[in-house]
């Protein structure tokens, strides 16, 4: 498993839902989840940048024995430093139990891990 070595992420982690009124924030933000629940998950970044981040953001979602399950779509970013900036990728909630893994990156380094818990 490759090092995180971003260092503009302020905050990230996982949520049932984005609520967009009055501002854009988590609803049920938590790491771990019942299976049974089904439906989907939001994995959410809060970027800080430190220099300007000009490049390619992709998120991809690792089950526990490191098997690559799903990939975004390449998103273009351009921020510069004093740029709060909210990213969000809806997630289908894996059906099995265990741990899974996301990881941010830009271009090729990850800026971003996170885990989360499915249980039965």
């Amino acid at each position: 498993m490759a090092p995180v070595t971003g260092e503009h992420v302020l905050s990230g982690g996982f949520a049932r839902q984005i609520s967009k009124q009055p501002t854009v924030r988590p609803v049920d933000q938590r790491e771990e989840y019942a299976a049974r629940e089904g439906g989907a998950i939001y994995t959410l970044l809060t970027w800080d940048p430190k220099a300007r981040l000009n490049g390619t953001v992709v998120m991809r979602l690792y089950d526990d024995e490191n098997r690559p399950l799903l990939e975004s779509k390449p998103k273009k970013t351009d921020l510069t430093p004093g740029d709060f900036v909210f990213t969000q990728w809806q997630v289908p909630l894996p059906s099995r139990p265990g741990v899974y893994r996301i990881d941010v990156t830009l271009d090729a380094a990850i800026c971003w891990r996170g885990f989360f818990r499915v249980t039965e």
